[in-house]
């Protein structure tokens, strides 16, 4: 499942294998706990895997604060080579919401419905 926060409200997911959505809610929603403790400690914007027992998540703050995760709902491994991918996938997320972001007829924290995105 793959999810953007503003301001602790989703405004776009997406559900890859359309795995349990309630239990995925509640982990994903813990997570950002985990992410406003870790935020401003880091000064990189892809923080990697959270530790977390239920899902592996992993998290991207873009420059705007927007709050891009990434759950699985497999066991991940794979150390740096899985960070690489999962870092080079937030990177092309967030071209792709800059570029909605950007679109005037977009309003600030609206859910994003863009078939495109």
């Amino acid at each position: 499942m793959f999810v953007i926060f503003h301001d602790d409200k989703p405004i776009y997911e997406y559900n890859f294998l359309k795995q349990e959505k309630l239990q995925t809610y509640f982990v994903i929603h813990a997570a950002l706990d985990t992410v406003d403790y870790t935020a401003p400690k880091r000064r990189e914007f892809y923080l990697g895997l959270l530790k977390n027992d239920d899902l592996p998540i992993f998290c991207y703050i873009n420059p705007t604060g927007l709050r891009l995760l990434l759950a699985f709902t497999v066991k991940v491994e794979g150390g740096k080579d899985i960070d690489k991918a999962i870092n080079g996938f937030f990177t092309e997320a967030n071209r792709y919401l800059a570029n909605v972001l950007m679109n005037p007829l977009y309003k600030q924290k609206d859910e994003i419905k863009s078939p495109f995105f």
